[in-house]
């Protein structure tokens, strides 16, 4: 194949691999409105159900129970939570997660991740980041 050849081939897949990108990016399913008041409809459900939370900025980089939510596509939640370790505790949130599929309109699904506690590393400029975190228990529970 001649250079020309070969430059318009390389070019033919460049844009072929630039167009699924793009592609990929605008088209993938991204959580809306609905969805993250679905989040939050779970999130309050087991926050107010479960004794012991702090409010997200009362919990430290390395002290006390949290509680967060990220909400999914189509009201699928996620709950991470820290400091919450002991068998009983875990059963009680699990509980109040059956219990918000029931009762959060729109609720599809809910993971809950149990993790020992944060950890987070604080750099010179102000910023934090979290890095590793051992988890305990993960659960997904269906509609």
């Amino acid at each position: 194949m001649t250079r020309r050849g070969t430059t318009v081939v390389t070019a033919i897949v460049c844009g072929a691999v630039a167009v699924g990108v793009i592609g990929f990016v605008l088209w993938s399913p991204v959580p809306n409105a609905e969805d993250a008041e679905v989040a939050r409809g779970v999130y309050v459900h087991i926050r107010q159900g479960h004794a012991g939370f702090l409010d997200s900025d009362q919990a430290s980089e390395s002290a006390g129970k949290a509680i967060y939510c990220r909400p999914g596509v189509g009201g699928n939640t996620t709950i991470e939570l820290y400091e919450v370790t002991t068998p009983e505790e875990m059963a009680d949130v699990e509980r109040l997660a059956r219990e918000a599929l029931r009762v959060v309109p729109g609720a599809n699904s809910v993971t809950l991740r149990f993790y020992e506690k944060q950890n987070w590393r604080a750099h010179p400029s102000g910023f934090q980041e979290r890095v590793s975190e051992k988890l305990l228990r993960d659960a997904r529970f269906d509609r």
